[in-house]
């Protein structure tokens, strides 16, 4: 029979695996659309000098 504590610190250590390996996904996959908008600001900034 495991010890009850142990198998609920697996589980809660699996638990916060996964919603790092969820928030790391979520980051890389905003991190385009950030770099976008970022662009599109300093262009924005900086139109007049380019033009």
């Amino acid at each position: 029979m495991p010890n009850v504590k142990q198998v609920l610190n697996a589980v809660v250590s699996q638990v916060q695996q996964m919603k790092a390996v969820v928030n790391q996904q979520v980051f890389f996959a905003s991190r385009p659309f950030v770099t976008a908008n970022n662009w599109m600001n300093s262009f924005a900034v900086f139109g007049p000098d380019f033009a």
